[in-house]
């Protein structure tokens, strides 16, 4: 929501941290949608066959993109920093309880995504940076009680700003009814820091929606397969 229209968003580059499933799928899901993106840097402890595995999928299915992969302990000093200083955008997915990146490393209208840590001790960028920006989240309640970032800054439930509020209701078609951003709350989140985060920590009610959606797509579509009384149950 915060960054669509996608030719709005002028990215360029991305850093993202991490080597695991997460990160392929963040970094796959955002190649998708903001086109513009050229640069890819994976960043990762090691140089490992994980993050060799990762690249070759990911030059793949993306031949016009420039992947490259850095050390975050063994490679050159300042590597990292440089490569987060010239982002346009930094996801970060790992189970880091150090931070990553410093808040001045980040300049001004960069979109941080923050999605690895989950419990109060992890945290993936200092609290400096967390401070300086305008922070949505999944869940204003679950992230209050387990993003380690947000509860290392001293940010009240009351200062997130929860991604559903950034929606409206539109008309679809006929008697339906869709969601699309709201423009207005969307720019008063833009404008009330330099920078941009999206803190996920997972929230189980999104998990189950997911299901029941593909659930009714396959059945619309006529493919998987029904298994009768599977849960007696329900």
């Amino acid at each position: 929501m915060l960054l669509y229209p996608p030719a709005t968003a002028n990215f360029t580059s991305l850093v993202a941290f991490g080597a695991g499933a997460q990160i392929k799928s963040h970094v796959t899901q955002l190649l998708a949608t903001y086109h513009s993106i050229s640069r890819v840097t994976i960043v990762n402890r090691t140089l490992n066959d994980r993050v060799t595995a990762l690249l070759d999928s990911l030059r793949t299915d993306h031949p016009t993109v420039h992947f490259t992969a850095i050390s975050s302990v063994d490679g050159p000093a300042g590597q990292v920093e440089s490569a987060v200083r010239q982002a346009d955008c930094v996801c970060c997915a790992t189970s880091s309880t150090t931070p990553l990146v410093r808040a001045e490393w980040v300049r001004p209208g960069t979109h941080i995504i923050l999605v690895g840590s989950y419990t109060p001790e992890m945290v993936e960028v200092d609290p400096e940076l967390i401070r300086r920006a305008r922070v949505v989240v999944d869940s204003r309640g679950a992230c209050a009680l387990e993003a380690g970032e947000l509860i290392g800054a001293g940010i009240a439930p009351e200062d997130m700003v929860q991604v559903g509020e950034l929606l409206r209701s539109a008309p679809a078609h006929g008697d339906k009814w869709a969601v699309e951003s709201d423009p207005v709350r969307v720019a008063q989140v833009l404008t009330g820091g330099d920078v941009t985060i999206f803190k996920s920590v997972g929230v189980g009610a999104q998990d189950v929606a997911i299901a029941v959606a593909v659930a009714d797509r396959a059945i619309e579509m006529g493919i998987g397969t029904r298994i009768p009384n599977f849960d007696p149950v329900i």
